[in-house]
């Protein structure tokens, strides 16, 4: 388990005084990380967090979907869980991240049992798609797939 199992990638600082008491209740050896997104994925590379929380304020929609899209197209990032942390509902945006891979969404204000309960669904995801991803490449190494 990385130091860091969780990142926050936010622009705004406040954003993470809001959610980090939310997650110390989560499980105790949580470390949340907030890194801005200018250097996020140079960060996620070095510390492969089992998740990620990412908050796209109203005007940088398009610059959360170029981070989404970089992020799971690294191969080394691919696969960690992403959960996307919005002020307002906005549809057709949720729609284009989820069709990029996000694993799960919720708004900033949402209570903290939603919190809790997106954040451990974030960690199961991770966790399952990383042993896919090894049973697929064993079963490659093999031989028995192509």
């Amino acid at each position: 388990m990385a130091d860091n199992n969780i990142v926050l990638i936010t622009n705004d600082s406040s954003v993470a005084d809001i959610l980090k008491p939310r997650l110390v209740l989560l499980r105790e050896v949580d470390f949340v990380l907030p890194i801005p997104y200018n250097i996020a994925i140079k960060k996620l590379e070095m510390l492969c967090p089992e998740t990620i929380l990412l908050y796209c304020g109203v005007t940088e929609e398009q610059e959360c979907l170029a981070l989404i899209k970089e992020i799971k197209n690294n191969p080394k990032t691919k696969y960690i869980s992403i959960l996307l942390v919005v002020e307002y509902l906005n549809q057709d945006f949720i729609l284009s991240a989820y069709d990029n891979g996000i694993t799960d969404y919720m708004q900033i204000k949402s209570d903290d049992i939603e919190v809790l309960i997106r954040a451990i669904w974030s960690f199961q995801k991770n966790s399952v798609s990383k042993r896919l991803h090894e049973k697929i490449s064993l079963l490659k190494k093999l031989g028995i797939i192509i």
